[in-house]
């Protein structure tokens, strides 16, 4: 017998439950961020998300996509580290805000995403990465001895807070 685990999704009023993902092997964290309208839902996770033989040894980050208008659905993964994790992905919540901004997944990862900025030391960094671009951006850059970890993003993504036991900003 073979068992599985999934992520589901559904929106009040809209469709019925939907399991977005069917893994064989592997886990999938409970998803810490949700959109309003239930049109994306980014979740870490290891195994085979993107269908059997694409299991992968780390936690990387996925991302479930729905076209609200043609109900076309996508999942694509985001992160794709070796010998790394990325965990904790986070983004905002309401997309009914009216204002302009980036639409991005923050998360945790001790893998090197940024060109622009080195974490070849393998200390866990939060990160962002930019759905329209794809483009990653490190947000901290820390010593082995800093923990840094469950980010969190304003609606208006002017804003990001997230715990850290280094002193970051020198005083």
């Amino acid at each position: 017998m073979t068992t599985s685990t999934g992520t589901v999704s559904a929106e009040p009023g809209r469709h019925a439950l939907r399991q977005i993902t069917n893994i064989t092997v592997g886990e999938v964290e409970t998803p810490e961020m949700r959109s309003q309208e239930g049109q994306r839902v980014a979740f870490a996770a290891t195994g085979d998300v993107l269908g059997i033989g694409t299991s992968t040894a780390n936690k990387q980050i996925y991302m479930w996509d729905e076209n609200l208008d043609t109900g076309a659905t996508s999942l694509i993964q985001v992160t794709n580290g070796i010998g790394c994790d990325s965990y904790d992905p986070v983004r905002p919540t309401d997309g009914t805000f009216s204002g302009s901004r980036l639409e991005i997944i923050a998360f945790v990862s001790n893998c090197d995403f940024d060109p622009n900025v080195d974490n070849s030391d393998g200390n866990p960094e939060i990160f962002f990465w930019e759905i329209d671009s794809g483009i990653f951006h490190q947000v901290t850059d820390t010593p082995a001895t800093v923990t840094n970890g469950k980010p969190f993003v304003s609606d208006s993504t002017r804003c990001m807070v997230f715990e850290s036991n280094g002193d970051l900003d020198d005083n």
